[in-house]
């Protein structure tokens, strides 16, 4: 049998606390200027239901402490308990000032280490007696050089150079155009050279590649577990590197190769079958954010409608996964005098970007940021952290990631990551015929990265023009009747 997830009982407000407590928590309240007092209170609140069923006194004890957390561990995680338990501490250090209470923090601290012993010491493993990729600094002489001389760009002639200047060999670079590669193509092709020149040292080869040494070394990556899109990638990458290091060799081959491989890696998640529409995951964020509100206030109610409230920001502003976890209120959201949000401040690869929130997510806004998200266990050591984990730091883009994989495949039965979401929205842009739209919205500098998108929104748009004109074609399935026999 499932334990249970939430309290048997209800938290008692703080109107039906006995008379002293509540004039205590009134005038203690505004001396500490937390954010989190419905959830101290709240939390108190079971105390008290819990310490009126027992018949208990509501001044803790180490005796009541152990009880309830013993009773509490019978239908929440020992986690939870412990939270609630320092709530509890909160709560006891408002209602009665001049009491030391760092015992009961101290209790709290014990049961959690009970309950979850110390991580093992880490232990690196062994180093690896041949080398994995060598780096440039530890390249050959000359090919670094070659390589260096590649990559620096060529002297900008003045336009008054005549045209047979312009062309003659010495003013063009030998080796092609590795100078206007970018910053992670260079980086690409150094990776997969480096791998190169580390394998063909360890078999005592020459660090010029050859069709026979390139198949050794792409079976060898073959047989580690490496997928033939990483050998497409690497071996392009080293006809990339080859052509510029040996310019006066011959490197159709090695493209050859790399076509090839091309031709037979293919993706080993479909990306099309993932794919959502904007309709479908703005009905799943609200209702993940109503169903949050049903539910009694804690931190599992809030991490529910957190996944509710990341989806509906992801569909109105696809932000990358990186901005979308150190979003920070009054930094990157602007509010106006009411603490409604009015816009959007990010700085993305294309530069400080502002957009207008939508006026869809300004009462989800409310309820997140004034309730939902003092729910949680690190939301009072950030004030200003949107997405707070446990230690008060902003989540990790991994959580993030998976934490909406994990909604989206038992909603909806697609794993949509938020990365994914942006595409939704880019392709949806493009069928309405607005692909600057999603340029901007998308923060792409350059016109080129929409074409994947442009062609997913033909494909779906001759897609319904094909199903609309085949309708009348169709024909319908017979209908299956029942033979009545006539009774003689």
């Amino acid at each position: 049998m499932a334990r249970p997830t939430t309290f048997p009982f209800a938290s008692a407000p703080v109107a039906t606390w006995p008379a002293s407590l509540g004039k205590a928590w009134v005038t203690g309240t505004p001396a500490t200027g937390r954010k989190d007092l419905p959830a101290i209170a709240s939390a108190f609140g079971y105390w008290m239901s819990w310490t009126f069923l027992q018949r208990h006194a509501p001044r803790p004890t180490m005796h009541t402490v152990d009880a309830y957390f013993l009773a509490m561990t019978g239908f929440l995680k020992p986690s939870s308990a412990v939270s609630y338990l320092l709530r509890v501490r909160d709560a006891a250090v408002i209602l009665w000032p001049h009491d030391d209470w760092r015992w009961l923090y101290t209790r709290c601290s014990e049961l959690r280490a009970r309950h979850f012993p110390p991580r093992k010491p880490y232990t690196p493993r062994p180093t690896a007696t041949t080398r994995q990729r060598v780096p440039l600094s530890a390249w050959p002489e000359d090919l670094k050089c070659r390589w260096e001389t590649a990559c620096t760009a060529p002297p900008r002639l003045s336009w008054r150079a005549s045209v047979r200047d312009r062309t003659s060999p010495s003013s063009m670079d030998p080796a092609g155009t590795a100078w206007a590669w970018s910053a992670a193509t260079r980086s690409n092709i150094e990776t997969a050279v480096g791998l190169w020149l580390a394998w063909s040292a360890d078999h005592d080869l020459p660090s010029c590649p050859t069709p026979a040494s390139v198949a050794a070394w792409a079976e060898e990556l073959d047989a580690r577990g490496r997928s033939l899109c990483t050998l497409r990638n690497y071996v392009r990458w080293l006809y990339d590197g080859a052509r510029h290091l040996w310019p006066e060799l011959d490197w159709r081959w090695l493209r050859e190769d790399a076509r090839l491989l091309a031709l037979e890696a293919v993706p080993v998640r479909n990306r099309t079958a993932r794919l959502s529409s904007l309709r479908e995951l703005w009905q799943l964020a609200q209702s993940l954010m109503s169903e949050a509100e049903r539910q009694p206030h804690g931190i599992r109610s809030a991490r529910l409608f957190r996944a509710g409230f990341m989806l509906a920001l992801l569909v109105f502003h696809p932000v990358r996964l990186r901005n979308l976890c150190e979003l920070r209120a009054d930094v990157h959201v602007v509010l106006d005098e009411g603490g409604a949000p009015i816009s959007l401040v990010l700085n993305t690869k294309g530069g400080r970007r502002v957009w207008d929130m939508a006026e869809e997510l300004r009462e989800p806004w409310r309820r997140w940021w004034g309730w939902f998200r003092t729910q949680l266990p690190g939301a009072e050591r950030n004030d200003d952290v949107l997405w707070p984990s446990e230690d008060g730091a902003p989540l990790r883009p991994r959580s993030v990631r998976r934490h909406i994989i994990e909604v989206t495949s038992r909603r909806m039965g697609k794993a949509t990551n938020p990365h994914l979401l942006r595409s939704v929205v880019a392709i949806a842009l493009c069928d309405e015929g607005a692909p600057e739209a999603a340029r901007c919205l998308l923060g792409h500098r350059s016109r080129k990265a929409l074409l994947p998108y442009i062609l997913a929104a033909i494909s779906k748009r001759a897609a319904r023009t094909l199903r609309a004109a085949s309708a009348p074609l169709r024909v319908p399935p017979p209908l299956r009747c029942r033979a009545r026999w006539r009774v003689p």
